[in-house]
């Protein structure tokens, strides 16, 4: 046996042995097969004042869940409502989900942001990219059935 290596999914026949063989691991595991269920919907929500772009969040849903995976708001717009609002975007984009769910940094000046918004910490990953702790939090969004 040999074992090889690529950049990402360039080599073909590494992607046709996975179209291939994760429906069944799927219908054994889970108990479908459908591999759309998969696929991230990723989006972008922005801020803007003035015409100029003041904050960004990056997020997708999978599967029920919506993930914000990047808050930004520029250093001179902080502690003006920019983040709150965003996270309130994000929440709209991601009301059919059951869950809502971040990473960030342990013990940070966000960390204490996205709990002030209500999210709690489901766990600690330590050492963990460039040996920094995060946080993965969560919250169980406001579904309003009327909605």
């Amino acid at each position: 046996m040999e074992i090889h290596s690529c950049q990402g999914l360039e080599h073909q026949g590494c992607q046709q042995f996975l179209d291939r063989h994760w429906p069944s691991a799927n219908q054994q595991q889970f108990g479908w097969t459908d591999q759309q269920r998969w696929q991230k919907e990723h989006f972008t929500l922005w801020a803007e004042e003035k015409g100029e772009i003041v904050g960004v969040a990056l997020g997708w849903t999978l599967g029920g869940v919506g993930y914000l995976s990047q808050l930004l708001v520029a250093r001179e717009h902080r502690q003006r409502g920019v983040g709150s609002k965003l996270m309130a975007a994000f929440e709209r984009k991601c009301s059919r989900c059951h869950k809502l769910a971040l990473k960030t940094y342990k013990n940070s000046a966000s960390q204490r942001f996205y709990a002030g918004v209500g999210y709690r910490v489901e766990s600690v990953i330590a050492n963990d990219i460039h040996g920094i702790d995060w946080v993965y939090m969560y919250k169980e969004p406001d579904n309003d059935p009327a909605c």
